[in-house]
């Protein structure tokens, strides 16, 4: 035994870089703390791992814990006692037990574990040296004992501890630890804990940060069990809440001054977050704030710790000014009043060796017996209820349960005393699955276990304020239970801040922008910059970046999305189509009529005179304009496009090119008339119908090589990129021109031949009807050809395109068809007479070559001939 001592207390320390010589003093004072111990004899004994005093880098086993810890320790006395005294657990069974300090470090605690199963396996009653222990385990029987263990504390405490329990044969134990690595069943198949895991912990506390819209905090953990899975798992937590860590500080047991500094240091550059998590255990908590106490730093932060410290306030009161404010985690728990009132009058003369320890090292009473004689534990200064009471108790209460309920499952079938159950028990494997199937309820309420050894998650937090009395205090806040639909239940109003006030801090990287703002998130994504996108663009939230929208789309009223804009054409819901449109069909209409009247009219002298194939074909051409308008104020599409392409054009040539002819005709008879009685060539009915289908088809050809080379199509224009779009057909100069230009031609030699014609008798109105009906067409085109090239929006063209073949249509009506018929229906064949003004006197004459010229023209007689050319010239005659 005292070679496994010395090798704990001396050889480990020394194996550790940087470590002072150990003195022979302090070695001993090492071997006093680990030897001591507390027990009672019993039947069965429950055995107790607790951390009593601080670890140090340089000293195993350092100065005495707080009160508090002795607490835990008479809370597992008091529970035993209690037990004992309660005839209806275990009647005539007593509950011995053996209590060893861990010291707060994981390999005391291993050597202590050891320790203990050599005391119970290894070693004859009859030859253990210690008489204390051999006393408190000569009554007991020894198959069984210990049958279970309660404690350590610290997590990796209780994982060196678990290691060895299940080495020995998988001995229970109900440790008070959190770390997650110890849910591991198949690892620690014996382990079970009474408080929830620090994954609990942790959820526990994204819900405290959730609740106060803190999104951008500090971490300071410790780099061991605890401490590592704590951060584990909210690394792995607080992406999915959009939480980020502003500063993560890590710091091991056994850092040196150097690394608590910097990580102090760094927490203070950091301005943007005041909202600190501490997830460390006791000694690294500690020692952090002590540094930072030292150094004199002062933190103005929020802090929210987790379970592993400032559970009492004597842990926090020397840091009171560096911790105000702040928010811890604690196991639930209740206060147990007989207990407290049990360990408030316990005195140096308990048999726990600790109490005498506690009451020398925190009393003024050093070295005075009598002073110490008289002092109880409530008298010392820095006494205060302990909140592990209750769990420490319903460990216990846990484990003499299991043995019970093990004991009457044995015992079923055949009754046996308690003595035959005892030595018939030959593994923990029974007591193990007793302890998972635990159902009772304790002090802290129910206490059952999942397939992990793990309780539910229960905690109060709690708040660190200034008192209406002038002192610091704990006053509970909230409480959090895993089971419960709304986990966290907190009161605000009851919190009092770091501030002094009830305003609670802020912990965000980046204010919230504005509505038209918009987030370019940075590293880490709770932090941000606003920016406003450009009109034409949208803001894509997983690149954080502007997109520019298509020309055909513009941001709707969120900037997040792209919305199609309405493209713009000419309705026939709208006033300006309907207004054209009815002209049009005016138009067509008159036009229709003019041709059904030359028609019933066709042999009448006069409409035989003015070419009346000719005249078909230009009513089929100004038809054609009429019904092109409504083509022009549909909705673009091919169809309508390639009927726009071929008839603007070809409507024009249908009029003009046989206008031409005929204008050609009158000039060479008149012209020839004069000269000679020859016949003049090309004046018939079918030659004149045949060129000018002639002209028609070259038109015709034109339209066919420009839709060849720009196939006609309906396409989106922007004049205005993101706010506005055309469909329109698509249209280009150079195609668009030659046919016009074609069309121009043929009107300009229509004005070359009246011009010609201009000294033809003064009553030979034809030809006068003809020069007026193309120079106000020539006029027209000529306004219409550079707007209609120089307007760039579709939309306008369109219009200017109809109303262009409305008015053409009115002039050429009007000119050359309506007169013939005002003069076939209201002027009688009298005042329609052949008067030939001479050239040279002026004298009207009837003129004889002008008889021989029209005889030569063909016709039946001179008479009938005589009367189509005279009806043609005078018709408006009166």
């Amino acid at each position: 035994m005292w070679t496994l001592l010395k090798f704990i207390c001396l050889v480990i320390p020394l194996s550790t870089a940087r470590r002072k010589r150990i003195t022979k003093e302090e070695m001993l004072e090492n071997i006093e703390h680990l030897t001591k111990f507390s027990c009672s004899a019993g039947d069965v004994i429950l055995a107790g791992l607790f951390p009593l005093h601080d670890y140090h880098r340089e000293v195993m086993c350092a100065k005495l814990l707080s009160l508090n810890y002795l607490q835990r320790v008479e809370a597992f006395i008091w529970a035993v006692d209690q037990i004992n005294k309660n005839l209806k657990i275990l009647p005539n069974v007593k509950i011995g037990y053996f209590i060893l300090d861990t010291c707060s470090n994981p390999s005391v605690t291993l050597g202590q574990a050891f320790t203990m199963y050599k005391y119970f396996k290894f070693t004859a009653i009859e030859k253990i040296y210690n008489k204390g222990i051999r006393k408190c385990l000569q009554s007991s029987y020894r198959t069984i004992s210990p049958f279970a263990v309660i404690g350590p504390e610290f997590s990796d405490s209780s994982i060196q501890a678990a290691n060895a329990f299940t080495i020995f044969g998988n001995i229970p134990m109900i440790s008070l630890s959190t770390s997650d690595e110890l849910s591991n069943n198949l690892r620690y198949p014996s382990f079970f804990r009474i408080v929830s895991p620090s994954q609990f912990q942790a959820q526990a506390i994204i819900d405290i940060l959730l609740y106060f819209d803190w999104t951008y905090v500090n971490l300071v953990y410790s780099k061991e069990s605890y401490g590592q899975s704590g951060f584990n798992y909210l690394s792995s937590r607080i992406t999915r809440h959009s939480i980020c860590f502003a500063d993560v500080v890590s710091i091991s047991p056994d850092d040196d001054s150097y690394i608590y500094t910097n990580g102090i240091k760094k927490l203070l550059e950091n301005t943007k977050s005041k909202v600190t998590i501490l997830f460390a255990t006791s000694f690294v908590a500690k020692s952090f704030f002590q540094h930072a106490k030292d150094k004199g730093i002062f933190l103005d932060h929020t802090w929210l710790i987790s379970q592993g410290w400032a559970n009492t306030l004597s842990e926090v009161i020397h840091f009171k000014y560096l911790l105000k404010g702040l928010l811890t985690i604690q196991s639930y728990s209740v206060a147990v009043p007989e207990f407290d009132n049990y360990f408030s009058r316990l005195t140096i003369n308990s048999s726990n060796p600790w109490v005498k320890e506690s009451i020398e090292y925190h009393s003024n009473c050093k070295g005075n017996k009598t002073c110490l004689n008289q002092v109880s534990l409530r008298d010392l200064d820095n006494f205060e209820d302990e909140p592990f009471s209750s769990i420490v108790i319903d460990s216990v209460y846990t484990a003499v349960s299991a043995l019970e309920s093990l004991y009457i499952e044995s015992c079923k079938i055949q009754p046996c005393s308690f003595k035959k159950f005892a030595s018939s028990f030959k593994s923990y494997t029974s007591m193990v699955d007793v302890l998972y199937r635990t159902n009772l309820t304790g002090l802290t309420g129910r206490i059952m276990f999942d397939e992990k050894g793990d309780p539910g998650g229960r905690y109060i937090i709690r708040n660190l304020k200034w008192s209406s009395g002038g002192e610091y205090e704990f006053a509970t806040v909230g409480t959090w239970f895993q089971d419960r639909s709304n986990s966290l239940e907190i009161n605000t109003t009851d919190i009092m801040w770091n501030t002094n006030s009830s305003n609670i801090p802020d912990a965000i990287c980046s204010a919230k922008c504005s509505y038209e703002m918009h987030t370019r998130y940075l590293h880490p994504k709770c932090c941000w910059e606003c920016f406003k996108c450009s009109p034409n663009e949208i803001y894509k939230a997983n690149t954080s970046m502007c997109e520019k929208c298509p020309p055909s789309s513009k941001p709707d009223n969120s900037t997040m999305v792209c919305e199609i804009i309405e493209p713009l054409y000419i309705k026939w819901t709208s006033g300006l189509s309907i207004c054209l449109g009815c002209l049009s069909f005016i138009g067509c209409t008159v036009s229709v009529v003019v041709t059904v009247l030359f028609y019933i009219n066709n042999d009448k002298h006069l409409i035989r005179a003015c070419s009346r194939e000719l005249c078909y074909i230009m009513l089929c051409g100004i038809t054609l304009s009429y019904l092109l308008v409504f083509s022009l104020l549909g909705k673009p599409t091919f169809i309508t496009c390639l009927l726009n392409r071929f008839c603007f054009p070809l409507s024009g040539t249908l009029v003009y090119a046989p206008l031409a002819i005929k204008s050609n005709r009158i000039y060479r008879i008149f012209s020839l008339g004069r000269k000679s009685t020859r016949k003049p060539k090309f004046i018939n009915s079918k030659t004149q119908v045949g060129i000018a289908l002639f002209f028609i088809l070259i038109q015709f050809i034109i339209c066919i090589i420009w839709s060849l080379e720009y196939p006609p199509s309906a396409i989106y224009t922007y004049p205005v990129p993101n706010k506005m779009v055309i469909l329109a057909c698509q249209s280009s100069l150079t195609p668009t021109i030659i046919p016009l230009g074609y069309n121009l031609l043929l009107i300009l030699v229509c004005i070359y031949y009246a011009f010609l014609s201009r000294y033809l008798p003064n009553n030979y109105n034809e030809s006068k009807f003809i020069f007026l009906s193309v120079i106000t067409t020539l006029s027209l085109w000529v306004g219409f050809i550079p707007t209609l090239l120089m307007i760039r929006h579709a939309y306008f063209k369109a219009v200017v395109e109809a109303i262009a073949m409305i008015f053409v249509g009115m002039v050429t009506l009007g000119f050359l068809f309506i007169s013939k018929l005002y003069a076939i229906y209201y002027l009688n064949d009298d005042k329609m007479k052949i008067y030939i003004t001479n050239f040279k006197n002026d004298k009207v004459i009837i003129s004889e070559r002008l008889s021989k010229s029209l005889l030569a023209s063909g016709e039946k007689n001179i008479t009938d001939m005589s009367i189509e050319q005279e009806t043609e010239y005078t018709h408006c005659t009166n």
